[in-house]
């Protein structure tokens, strides 16, 4: 469909370290000027849950998955200070986590070389101490609270826009 087209593909990492993050990381790789004063926050981007919430995504998922839940549960966490942008931890196990990486080594290796033009971020991405077993979570009364309040007070939100529509 556009024979022409020229592909720009970067890693969503590099917006980390980016002086105006993911928009300007965006704006960069197109060439376009960076109104720094008037770009949005990177501070709803790419949220890490806390390991109780994800534990019960997870479990809520079982029974039923919906996109919209998790999207509250993130939006939650967020709103209490829970939540860390590029919080880094891992739920796969580490041994998992190293036969993946060595299945897509190749593949990474050639993104990075041929497309990204930058070094492989990935190659000491993750370390063993960065697992969590969320098998091992535990949660006391007031992490639920904590969690569950802040889902009602979404789903309330959710109805009052229902009802004025």
């Amino acid at each position: 469909m556009a024979p022409q087209a020229t592909l720009l593909v970067k890693p969503y990492e590099l917006s980390k370290t980016h002086s105006a993050g993911l928009m300007g990381l965006f704006l960069d790789m197109a060439g376009a000027s960076i109104p720094a004063e008037e770009l949005p926050l990177d501070s709803r981007i790419n949220l890490s849950p806390s390991p109780q919430e994800i534990r019960l995504m997870i479990e809520v998922n079982k029974h039923q998955p919906r996109m919209q839940f998790s999207d509250m549960l993130v939006e939650s966490s967020h709103a209490a200070g829970r939540s860390n942008i590029h919080a880094q931890h891992a739920i796969l196990p580490p041994e998992v986590a190293a036969r993946i990486s060595s299945y897509f080594r190749e593949g990474n290796e050639k993104f990075f070389r041929d497309f990204a033009k930058c070094d492989n971020l990935y190659q000491s991405q993750w370390q063993p101490e960065d697992f969590i077993d969320l098998r091992e979570v535990s949660f006391d009364a007031a992490s639920v609270i904590d969690i569950f309040s802040g889902l009602l007070v979404n789903l309330d939100q959710r109805l009052t826009k229902l009802e004025n529509a």
